[in-house]
């Protein structure tokens, strides 16, 4: 899975650099796969099986497990499985591919990336072969026999996916050079980019970019623009973590989103219905506010901002990263919060309660710490329940 598409990729720069040409049905062949099977991840894997985002009409269904099972990403009731499960337990431990669990510092962060890029696959890869570990997740596709069929020969169709377009370049072309060229760009580099969009979306994606629902949000998610373009629109992730079960990651018309415009296209055509999409209320001011503060630790100031919060915790993303001195069992106190929503900024006075609630450090990541408060008041109580409503806050309390 890892080292024979960079192989390939390798062998491919080379040929490119000698000189070699890459004949016309092997760059169609290229594109032709490289879309249609990350399409398949995309809206198939993650968005119908994972999700059940939409319906699809059985040949539909079987066309995406199919095509899906060509990309190298593993079966597909697996595949679903890890993902429900990564949903279940997002940037938490139990997470199979989180970038939050390697501790903190810069050796923490790039330790992280490699677990949720591709690190985490050697540590899961033997879980394939043992449904219980993961059957619970999925009871919903173990019911489907097609799709069961599928992820019993996944290693066949995965070797159709890499010597089909070897064996279409070698035949359009009468020549062994048309059948490696096939192998390599149809096959190998084609995997080799699949793979690697969609594990940026786990990696990338959850630690850099804009979170614009963070107040809302129970994990580190992110949107990140240039994931989404080279992955249909998986990088929009933030917006999918916010609304898991809508068929588009797009919020507004710049969050373009291929794999939603695909399925509304081929909605019209009737392969798929019932695309859902986020709910009504997603446009009230609460979803985007933020909540910026300072930790009083040990009579040092750190500034950050709120993200999903709760009655009884919250994560405090660090400006500056998280000092090696804040660990588990720390003592912290919230002050100097500051809201925005709506183009507004300001002190509501019913956060007030707020103002020195103190919490102790649950867990700490590169990117801020996870709190749990100290046996808030019934009036903190009722401005955290303020604070996560999506209506907007009173008005702000004049500046003096």
């Amino acid at each position: 899975m890892l080292t024979l598409p960079t192989l390939g990729v390798i062998g491919a720069a080379w040929s490119a650099w000698s000189g070699d040409t890459l004949e016309t049905v092997n760059l169609v062949v290229f594109v032709v796969l490289w879309a249609s099977t990350l399409f398949a991840i995309e809206a198939g894997y993650h968005r119908y099986f994972s999700h059940r985002a939409f319906r699809a009409t059985p040949a539909f269904e079987y066309a995406l497990a199919l095509l899906g099972s060509m990309a190298f990403q593993g079966p597909v009731i697996w595949w679903a499985a890890m993902h429900r499960r990564h949903h279940e337990h997002s940037d938490q431990p139990g997470d199979p591919h989180s970038p939050h669990l390697r501790g903190t510092g810069h050796v923490g962060a790039l330790a992280g990336l490699w677990d949720a890029h591709m690190g985490w696959l050697f540590a899961e890869v033997d879980s394939i072969s043992r449904k219980s570990t993961w059957a619970r997740y999925v009871p919903d596709l173990l019911d489907n026999p097609r799709i069961w069929s599928l992820h019993r020969h996944y290693l066949r169709l995965l070797v159709l996916g890499i010597s089909l377009p070897a064996v279409v370049g070698g035949l359009a072309t009468w020549s062994w050079h048309g059948a490696w060229m096939g192998f390599l760009w149809g096959g190998l580099v084609r995997v080799f980019l699949v793979n690697h969009a969609i594990w940026a979306v786990n990696s990338i994606c959850h630690v850099y970019g804009r979170r614009p629902f963070a107040l809302h949000a129970r994990d580190r998610s992110t949107n990140n623009a240039w994931v989404a373009a080279i992955s249909f629109g998986a990088g929009w992730h933030h917006n999918h973590h916010t609304f898991p079960g809508s068929a588009t990651t797009s919020m507004r018309p710049s969050q373009i989103d291929v794999s939603g415009l695909a399925l509304a296209a081929f909605a019209r055509l009737g392969w798929v219905s019932d695309l859902r999409t986020p709910p009504d209320h997603a446009s009230e001011v609460g979803w985007a506010r933020r909540v910026e503060l300072e930790l009083d630790f040990e009579g040092r100031r750190l500034a950050g901002s709120l993200a999903g919060l709760s009655l009884r915790q919250t994560f405090v993303e660090l400006d500056d990263g998280t000092p090696s001195a804040l660990g588990p069992g720390a003592r912290v106190e919230l002050v100097e919060l500051v809201v925005a929503e709506a183009g507004r900024r300001g002190k509501p006075a019913s956060l007030a309660a707020l103002d020195g609630l103190t919490a102790e450090v649950e867990r700490v990541g590169f990117q801020g710490a996870w709190l749990r408060f100290d046996s808030p008041s019934p009036e903190a109580l009722a401005a955290l329940g303020r604070l996560r409503a999506r209506a907007a806050l009173d008005e702000p309390e004049p500046s003096r």
